[in-house]
């Protein structure tokens, strides 16, 4: 679709209309408008550091996304969940650590939000004995 990057690893699509569609992937959110795409800016958030896992809704003015990244070099998955009133962007699940955001299902009186807890793959070294 022009307008959205060819490099981008867009893994969930959601709309409440032709109008307003969401695209979440790789490190952009992306918005159509019904004209256009453009990205997503949400306040606090630095464009390229999350990764964008998944978006659901109810309604133009109930928009929840999904986030994550790797931390600790690889070993710690951390999440985030965003929600969007109509008028402005918001967190609405803190960082977690070890925790992914891997789906989400939102309805009209809940959200549910479906993760992975992992724990770090390499096992604690031992210390030496002479």
């Amino acid at each position: 679709m022009e307008g959205l990057p060819s490099s981008s690893d867009f893994r969930r699509v959601w709309g409440s209309s032709l109008d307003d569609v969401y695209a979440a992937g790789g490190s952009v959110l992306m918005r159509f408008d019904g004209d256009s795409w453009s990205e997503v800016s949400i306040p606090g958030v630095t464009p390229g550091s999350w990764i964008w896992q998944c978006v659901d809704g109810t309604g133009f003015a109930n928009v929840f996304v999904g986030a994550m990244r790797w931390e600790n070099f690889g070993r710690d998955r951390v999440g985030k969940v965003f929600h969007f009133d109509g008028a402005s962007w918001l967190e609405v699940l803190p960082e977690q650590s070890k925790c992914g955001v891997d789906d989400i299902w939102a309805r009209a009186a809940a959200v549910s939000i479906r993760s992975r807890v992992l724990e770090s793959n390499r096992p604690p070294r031992a210390n030496p004995t002479s």
